[in-house]
């Protein structure tokens, strides 16, 4: 059986930021949006995924790679002083 294209870890981490993309455009902001209509408080996350799209939109047009995005680099040790 195939590996679908969402679920190949190898072809997925060549486009981490298109697919967070994806996610809130088709799922997270269509559920958010009306309960932030109906219940004020709300608007704060919506903000917020404002604020995480943004995010995404940056990384994706700095075609930021899987590595750059989850393994930072880590301050030198001891030994290495």
């Amino acid at each position: 059986i195939e590996v679908s294209p969402l679920c190949d870890r190898e072809s997925g981490k060549q486009a981490v930021p298109k697919g967070q993309i994806g996610f809130i455009n088709f799922v997270i902001r269509p559920f958010y949006l009306p309960i932030a209509e109906l219940i004020p408080e709300a608007k704060e996350a919506v903000q917020e995924l404002d604020k995480n799209l943004a995010f995404w939109r940056d990384m994706d047009g700095q075609q930021a790679s899987y590595d750059a995005l989850f393994d930072p680099p880590r301050p030198p040790t001891r030994d290495a002083w």
